[in-house]
């Protein structure tokens, strides 16, 4: 399942129920609170309030000319406090890139497609920069899923900032006749994700090398938990490379992207009910259905990651009926031989050890995000990806982003 579709899926009930028909609109955006977007929407309104709607011929040239410049009109806001719904065709709004043209955004290719919709280089046409664009078909997700749970995580992640966690820059739906299309705007990253990274190269990487990688992942993720968002899909597909001469390895800065199942936790307890994530990367608690910790199920997939990133294999056998599955997890037989036995490498004890703490069934005894940081195997590296994250972080603000 694509990292972003549970989002969508819940996303997508709401679009059918009864707040968000047409009708409900008007009501939203007269409210005191409507965001800044409906304001630029009755921008036209507020600057002449006195003024009769299009009573004379004058007036009507006006209305016509304002119709024409579309940075002062917005399309019509569906509903205000969820995420960000565009409705088309509305005033000089007839097509979805109209709307993206209004945030200053246009696609210029396709970069990438799956199962999860199409990603585009686009353009920022205010900075003047190539941006990423992720497009998202939400009609043929059409499952009822519970909205509640995850309606804010977009707007969460918009928020996130850290060297190490994509920017997105922002996101909204556009409504049209009959489609339902989700655009995220975030950071161009132009060296690809980790998995294809690692797969295209003809040498493995070495140990030290995995650890200045894993190091920059590792940085993300316990930024996002200390902030009380587990990102519940970690794979290194949902890993992205940004070249960065300046980065702890020396050639990319890792960023984690792909928040489509991130869960914000607000109760440090509070266990997760919703079974999400890639099949390969699921703790044994989610593929039994339990409820879970999502951040201890966080470090499990992170520990299958770094199995991956060192062998390019998997640490269990996939290709066996699930109960063997999870029965191999419960006996903690990480296949060591079998996946070692191509690299000219043997893994340090070290590492061996992190893994299998990470890789503990019991998630109650699972090591702790904390006490990964300062595991020896990677408590240099994880300091200086700390470090660097600092010193990026404050030319972060410096030269503020939207």
């Amino acid at each position: 399942m694509g990292a972003m579709e549970s989002t969508l899926d819940s996303l997508t009930q709401l679009s059918s129920s009864p707040a968000f028909s047409s009708s409900s609109s008007s009501s939203s955006s007269s409210s005191s609170s409507s965001s800044s977007s409906s304001k630029e929407t009755h921008s036209s309104s507020k600057t002449n309030p006195k003024r009769r709607p299009s009573s004379t011929k004058h007036d009507r040239e006006q209305q016509q000319q304002q119709e024409q410049k579309p940075n002062l009109r917005r399309p019509k806001l569906v509903h205000r406090n969820v995420t960000r719904f565009y409705e088309i065709p509305f005033g000089p709004y007839r097509r979805p890139e109209d709307v993206l043209r209004s945030f200053g955004y246009e696609l210029i290719r396709e970069l990438d497609r799956g199962a999860y919709g199409v990603v585009y280089i686009a353009h920022d046409l205010r900075k003047e920069m190539k941006v990423a664009c992720k497009q998202i078909e939400m009609d043929r997700t059409f499952h009822r899923n519970v909205f509640e749970e995850n309606k804010n995580e977009l707007l969460t992640i918009e928020r996130v900032r850290h060297p190490y966690v994509i920017k997105v820059y922002c996101h909204f739906v556009v409504q049209g006749n009959g489609f339902n299309r989700m655009y995220i705007f975030m950071a161009l990253a132009d060296g690809g994700n980790l998995y294809k990274f690692i797969r295209n190269r003809n040498t493995l990487i070495t140990e030290e090398k995995c650890r200045l990688y894993f190091a920059q992942i590792l940085c993300g993720i316990n930024h996002m938990h200390s902030v009380g968002i587990a990102h519940r899909d970690i794979k290194p597909q949902n890993v992205l490379l940004c070249s960065n001469r300046n980065s702890i390895s020396g050639d990319y800065l890792l960023v984690v992207t792909d928040f489509g199942l991130s869960k914000v936790v607000t109760d440090q307890q509070q266990l997760a009910m919703s079974i999400c994530g890639t099949p390969v990367f699921m703790a044994p608690e989610l593929l039994q259905s339990k409820p879970y910790n999502p951040f201890a199920a966080d470090v499990w997939a992170l520990g299958i990651t770094l199995f991956q990133m060192l062998s390019m294999e998997l640490p269990f056998n996939f290709h066996q009926p699930q109960e063997f599955i999870i029965q191999s997890m419960m006996d903690k037989k990480i296949a060591w031989e079998s996946a070692f036995r191509k690299t000219r490498q043997q893994p340090s004890n070290e590492y061996k050890q992190l893994v299998r703490s990470m890789l503990n069934p019991d998630s109650n005894r699972r090591i702790r995000m904390i006490n990964i940081t300062n595991h020896p195997w990677i408590v240099r590296e994880y300091a200086m990806a700390e470090s660097t994250s600092r010193s990026l972080r404050s030319s972060m603000r410096s030269h503020h982003h939207h």
